[in-house]
């Protein structure tokens, strides 16, 4: 028997899978996609006499001839460029890759020795597509071209997957096809036209799009939100013997009077605990991971970022550790549960493995059939040849794969009531104790939590009031999206897929339509009403600063003007729902329920007569700048402007921007006021002269700054400044 070839592309897998196959077996990487669309730049270059041959045709035409002449050769060069032909059929060329010509040269001398060629790349969409590439560009001989694919690169997988070869699966590849050629028309075609509207050197994203619209649709739901102000009340009460317990009234009130009154009635109180309850309540451990989880919950407790945590799975799953790391699937092969039972089993006892029944509901638009990301071994550690951040990453897999096959936690929960019947009008106080009877899952995931299988015994006494506080609570707006909570929404709305939610945040920074924020906390007043024991009511007003909001998208003014154009005049391509419905036709693709091209030519469709409208629009529009007081500062009018490069103020014949005061302060137009930018709007300040030359302070992107003889000191971010102490930093 002579060799068999199997192709893979990645270099890292190859190396895996080569150490489980015998001598009989040549393993080698094609190192990603070996063809492609068009690549910029590969179109062959004119020859200079033909164009001078051409211009001077095009010189002896009527004005009418030369316009016809133009309009279809821009419309063979796109066809060219984009390298897909919507008038015949949507016809593709493909092209080989200009760093794969060697590498499909080698392959090629490779099956042509080769008794049998296995194609072993990744098992979804993209990797279908990459086989049936392969196949065709190395004119495999379909005989002895066989397809395999597995979830997990073990021994024991890639055995039964030789084993149990199939075609390639042509729904797949027509899937990714679809997807390819939709993304390349969307770009190349509307990309042109916010060069001449808007910006040279943009580009539009069929899905890019859509995520920028979720992030901006966000930052007008902060913008436009509402504070409501409630109060809480809490309370402690104790026995005649000292025993405390804690309560709170379970409805809130609404205005400080309401609170004072509540109060007030109170005063003298005494209680009794009625209406002793007790109910059971467990706590279930998470599923397993899909990719979107993977990213969300390692950004949540890793502060990774999504490129970030999908590189390193890469790499743990190259070296056979977990499993495929692009799913939307939570199953666990029957396979391993069996092993899942044994090491639970073993580690605790019987009782704390959990048997499913049924699988896990699959989210909205799943698409793949193979497993969740798991482990491949149970008792694995990583060893020094993997960092740190690769370990954490792994024993975050390792940890929920273990605990979503161990049973709930079970709690007691025991609710009481303290009543005081001349007071039910006003309401009463509620509280719980709460004990842990079981760990279930936590015995692994928090081993060091204490069972406490006994409720507290609370009899009919009479209980006083020991200390009442009513806390004014103000509602705060939803937080800026980062890119956990963004990989939710694309998910949830059902727009793109595991394989491409890295790509989709990682263009949004590459075309410059969104940054990296961190958002400060805002200072609010913590307002309080106490009942003191001598029953006064002492008020309290201190302050405290909601949370910093780390790592937020935010859309930057180039971003937010590409999504007002495509709203305008392509809202269909950014329609969420309709990007939604796309993603459904692609799934349906991949199940050979519906044909491709009838999809690409729907989406095409859709907004072509908005694009010709577009196209035949030349001249840009001017840009409409608006300007409007806003009151006077030190006897100077100060008016707000917006202009090419964002709103500005212009005062006592001086611009001043506001881009480092909206970066950290986003604040639609509208919305500013003199007396938000007041103290902005002040530098610099020249704070005197030392040795006759003055010095100044200044506001940058990072702050405050000292200006001496040209010269820029970093100093103490201080809410004033004295001449004394800024010659100091000169001295320093």
């Amino acid at each position: 028997m002579g060799k068999s070839l199997v192709i893979v592309e990645s270099p890292a897998k190859a190396k895996t899978i080569n150490q489980y196959l015998g001598n009989e077996y040549v393993v080698r990487s094609s190192v990603g996609h070996v063809r492609d669309l068009p690549v910029s730049g590969s179109r062959k270059k004119v020859d200079p006499k033909k164009r001078a041959e051409q211009a001077a045709r095009t010189r002896k035409m009527s004005p009418a001839e030369k316009a016809r002449y133009r309009k279809e050769k821009t419309r063979r060069d796109l066809v060219q460029n984009m390298g897909i032909n919507p008038d015949k059929g949507w016809e593709a060329n493909y092209q080989i890759l200009p760093d794969k010509v060697k590498v499909v040269n080698e392959l090629q001398k490779l099956a042509a020795e080769s008794d049998a060629i296995y194609l072993a790349t990744d098992l979804d969409r993209e990797g279908e597509a990459i086989a049936w590439h392969l196949a065709e560009e190395l004119k495999l001989d379909k005989d002895k071209t066989k397809r395999i694919v597995f979830s997990e690169i073990t021994k024991k997988a890639i055995l039964r997957a030789i084993e149990n070869p199939r075609d390639i699966d042509y729904n797949l590849v027509n899937a990714q096809q679809a997807r390819r050629v939709l993304d390349r028309f969307v770009g190349y075609e509307i990309s042109p036209v916010l060069w001449r509207k808007v910006k040279g050197g943009l580009s539009a994203g069929r899905v890019q799009s859509v995520s920028v619209r979720l992030i901006v649709e966000r930052e007008r739901e902060i913008q436009a939100f509402n504070t409501e102000d409630y109060f809480r009340v809490d309370a402690e009460f104790a026995n005649a013997d000292g025993k405390t317990l804690k309560a709170k009234l379970p409805k809130n009130l609404d205005t400080k009077k309401e609170a004072e009154d509540f109060l007030q009635a109170n005063s003298d109180a005494t209680f009794t605990v009625e209406a002793l309850t007790t109910k059971p309540a467990k706590k279930n451990p998470a599923p397993p991971f899909t990719t979107s989880t993977l990213q969300q919950e390692a950004a949540r407790k890793l502060y990774f970022s999504v490129s970030k945590t999908m590189n390193m799975a890469q790499r743990l799953y190259e070296a056979g550790l977990i499993t495929y790391m692009r799913t939307d699937s939570t199953n666990i092969s029957k396979d391993f549960q069996k092993l899942l039972k044994t090491h639970i089993s073993e580690k605790y006892n019987d009782n704390y493995y959990y048997q499913k029944t049924k699988q896990n509901k699959k989210i909205k638009g799943a698409q793949e059939a193979h497993e969740c990301i798991r482990v491949t071994q149970l008792n694995e550690s990583l060893n020094d040849k993997y960092t740190d951040y690769d370990k954490k990453l792994y024993e975050l897999i390792k940890k929920r794969t273990i605990c979503s096959h161990m049973k709930p936690a079970i709690y007691d929960n025991l609710i009481y009531e303290l009543i005081n019947n001349e007071l039910n009008k006003k309401g009463y106080f509620q509280g719980n104790y709460k004990v842990l009877i079981f760990d279930g899952y936590l015995k692994y995931s928090n081993p060091n939590l204490e069972l406490n299988t006994i409720l507290p015994d609370l009899p009919n006494e009479i209980y006083e009031l020991n200390d009442c506080i009513c806390s004014k609570i103000a509602s705060n707006p939803p937080q800026y999206l980062n890119e956990s909570s963004i990989v939710k929404k694309l998910e949830k709305s059902g727009i793109g897929r595991p394989s491409t939610y890295a790509s989709i945040i990682s263009t949004l920074y590459n075309r410059n339509y969104t940054e990296i924020k961190n958002i400060s906390g805002i200072k609010k007043d913590k307002y309080t009403l106490r009942l003191t024991q001598t029953n006064q009511i002492k008020e309290k007003i201190s302050q405290e600063k909601t949370s910093d909001q780390r790592k937020r998208i935010i859309l930057t003014d180039l971003g937010k003007e590409v999504l007002d154009y495509l709203m305008k005049h392509f809202s269909m391509i950014i329609n969420i729902e309709f990007t939604s419905l796309v993603e459904q036709d692609l799934d349906n693709i991949s199940l050979g329920k519906i044909d491709w091209i009838t999809v690409i030519q729907k989406v095409y469709n859709s907004f072509q007569e908005n694009l010709n409208i577009q196209k035949s629009i030349t001249k840009k529009p001017k840009d409409k700048f608006i300007s409007r007081e806003l009151g006077k500062l030190n006897k100077h009018l100060v008016i707000l402007k917006t202009g090419k490069y964002g709103p500005y103020i212009t005062m006592n014949k001086k611009n001043i921007s506001l881009s480092y005061y909206l970066k950290d302060n986003p604040t639609d137009f509208n919305d500013i006021t003199l007396d938000l930018i007041q103290e902005y709007i002040q530098y610099p300040i020249i704070l005197g002269k030392y040795n006759k030359n003055n010095i100044s302070i200044h506001r940058g992107p990072y702050g405050k700054y000292m200006k001496y003889m040209n010269k820029n000191y970093k100093i103490p971010q201080l809410d004033k400044y004295t001449l004394d102490r800024c010659i100091s930093y000169i001295k320093i």
